[in-house]
């Protein structure tokens, strides 16, 4: 995903040999959707930073922020990116439907890619979370270490 970004530099990625048994295509939709909104709706010269944690302790220090989910039982990837615009995005909105917010005029997408990324995840038995944390707007995204068993209607 990062080696296909126009600015590869651009994507600062902190992992230490995680494993994580899950959905490899819905995991990698998921985070196509977070990287591709980070890079869309921040401004050009800034850096995209990625980050995993466990709660074994593999915490970076160099990207601490406050609201990060230390009751995740399994796996976190963090997102932050800087937003742009004068007033930070309304996180409480932004996994709606068709959901748009006023700094995006003018840019290519259809408000799913968040609400799909927010279904996705609850269909691995995850929790996807926004934040805003100064200038930054951070997305938490927290996966069981081991695959649960999905309920289908048949």
């Amino acid at each position: 995903m990062v080696d296909r970004c126009l600015t590869p530099s651009r994507v600062v990625v902190q992992a230490h040999g995680v494993l994580l048994e899950t959905d490899r295509q819905l995991l990698s939709v998921i985070m196509h959707n977070l990287v591709d909104n980070a890079l869309k709706y921040s401004p050009p010269e800034s850096a995209i930073e990625m980050k995993l944690t466990t709660p074994q302790g593999l915490d970076l220090e160099s990207f601490d922020h406050n609201g990060r989910d230390v009751e995740c039982p399994g796996v976190t990837l963090v997102v932050r990116n800087r937003y742009v615009g004068p007033q930070p995005p309304d996180c409480s909105k932004l996994f709606e439907k068709y959901a748009r917010d006023a700094s995006s005029s003018g840019l290519s997408g259809s408000g799913l890619g968040l609400y799909l990324s927010g279904q996705l995840t609850q269909i691995l038995g995850g929790r996807l979370t926004c934040e805003i944390d100064g200038p930054d707007m951070v997305f938490s995204l927290c996966v069981p270490r081991q695959p649960h068993d999905v309920e289908t209607n048949s």
